[in-house]
């Protein structure tokens, strides 16, 4: 049902896998499980997307080459990541994460807000 819902949710909006992090953190994944398994059902998740949106020609091509860049430019980003990740404990890491979800939610809370004044 969850992945229903998680599918749902991060194909109709942006910013959709902050949904799932909670959920791991509810299964009792913690430190390199949950970025681990959130890494990979965002990457499988956004293949498909642009697999779907090529198919009906809503993705053009200079589009997915700025994608492919900013995944390229990602790429340091996650050796810092998992250095980071061995050095904190365990719960000032699952600290991190709750208070990213947190500050997530209200910046999805107050662009509707803005959009709706």
């Amino acid at each position: 049902m969850m992945s229903v819902l998680f599918g749902f949710i991060s194909g109709a909006l942006p910013g959709g896998g902050v949904v799932l992090l909670p959920i791991l953190l509810g299964i009792g994944l913690v430190g390199g499980g949950v970025i681990g398994t959130d890494a990979c059902i965002g990457m499988a998740t956004n293949i498909f997307k642009v697999v779907f949106f090529l198919l009906f020609s809503l993705l053009s091509t200079r589009y997915l080459l700025y994608g492919l860049l900013i995944g390229f430019c990602m790429i340091p980003g996650t050796y810092l990541a998992r250095w980071l990740l061995g050095h904190l404990h365990v719960k000032i890491h699952t600290y991190i994460i709750e208070a990213l979800i947190f500050f997530s939610g209200l910046s999805f809370l107050y662009s509707f807000i803005i959009e709706q004044a």
